[in-house]
């Protein structure tokens, strides 16, 4: 599941979010809305997707349903200087340090990604959580119905 530590450049996106919480999850209402407008993208940089996460303050990820509420964004890596369509945003990912896993199978499947992540690797890494934008990556193959469906995902660390 682990796959590396990169130090990812500050990055430019375009899209849309909602808020939410593990407990009113809105993910597949976000990407339904997303998905068909996404070709709007001016300059968008390749073909991936991506699902970011904005948390107001650090959760326990020892708990998988919470209340706590988060911002959820569905968008395209972009170029700085872009038209940003009707409905969309544009934001900018700060640069940092990420620790990136391989999560294979569908989106009910994470929570074991989750455990792996934040009760196995993280204790024994030399690393703690840093809050910064979570995210991440959706390959045009990428289908959430698809127990083989693969994506990459960063979490945000630093040294302990």
């Amino acid at each position: 599941m682990f796959l590396r530590i990169e130090e990812v450049p500050s990055r430019y996106f375009i899209g849309m979010n909602l808020r939410m919480s593990t407990a009113n999850d809105r993910s597949a209402e976000l990407w339904r809305s997303f998905m068909p407008k996404r070709k709007q993208i001016a300059k968008a940089i390749g073909e991936n997707v991506y699902s970011i996460q904005q948390f107001d303050q650090l959760p326990d990820f020892n708990i998988s349903i919470s209340e706590d509420l988060y911002s959820n964004w569905a968008a395209k890596e972009v170029a700085q200087a872009v038209t940003i369509p009707n409905g969309m945003t544009h934001f900018e990912m700060p640069a940092g340090l990420y620790a990136v896993f391989l999560h294979k199978g569908t989106p009910a499947d994470f929570p074991g990604t989750a455990r792996y992540i934040f009760q196995s690797w993280l204790p024994a890494s030399g690393y703690k959580v840093e809050n910064r934008l979570f995210y991440q990556v959706l390959t045009p193959a990428y289908n959430p119905g698809n127990p083989a469906s693969e994506e990459e995902v960063y979490i945000p660390i630093a040294l302990k």
